[in-house]
């Protein structure tokens, strides 16, 4: 199946909409979430109260994700980069493996592009290689910070964009980070867009 366009041409449809693999239960809930089913449930994720991580194999769990890419194309949405992915790497509950990541982004991507919405890999850089054929970008949060961007490296060398998030420092780490900061950021041009890649040029020790 033939990717769509490395983003679409811009329109006033928000440009990126996330699809996440765990799901809020009580307080603000998403309107679909009465339709999980108790075995679709595992841990809780530590540090986020009233999340789970789901079995990203159920059939019940991938049925709710279509709608969700249903829901993304239908409002004119970009891309979609599906947050979690990490679960084979943390207490699940569900003996969730690297493999099971790696089918679930495929599962994802294959059904986004059915619908013209692109593909991003949130976070997991460790997983780049095996899914590069997969996405069109990726967002990164803090890979300056845990010394990490080299390894997304393989998509830069794609002309794929990686956008990077790195959060603010206070003035201690701002100072003992500051030299591995991307110091100079490389404009592209892609498919008639403009992208800022703020990695290529960075300084990583």
């Amino acid at each position: 199946m033939r990717s769509p366009p490395l983003l679409p041409p811009p329109h006033p449809s928000p440009p990126l909409q996330r699809t996440t693999p765990q799901q809020q239960r009580g307080g603000s809930r998403r309107s679909d979430s009465t339709d999980f089913l108790p075995s679709d449930y595992g841990a809780p994720l530590v540090g986020w109260p009233g999340e789970w991580w789901l079995n990203t194999s159920s059939p019940n769990v991938r049925s709710i994700m279509l709608k969700r890419l249903d829901l993304a194309a239908t409002k004119g949405c970009d891309g979609v980069d599906p947050d979690n992915i990490d679960g084979f790497k943390n207490d699940n509950g569900l003996n969730l493996t690297r493999a099971g990541a790696i089918n679930y982004i495929t599962f994802l991507s294959e059904a986004a592009h059915a619908r013209n919405v692109s593909m991003g890999l949130k976070n997991r850089g460790d997983l780049v290689k095996e899914v590069i054929d997969e996405v069109e970008y990726a967002v990164n949060e803090q890979c300056v910070k845990y010394r990490e961007c080299k390894i997304y490296q393989p998509l830069v060398a794609s002309n794929k964009p990686v956008f990077h998030i790195e959060y603010e420092f206070d003035e201690f780490h701002h100072q003992r980070h500051r030299e591995r900061r991307c110091l100079d950021a490389d404009l592209r041009l892609q498919a008639g867009r403009q992208f800022l890649h703020d990695f290529e040029k960075c300084v990583i020790g």
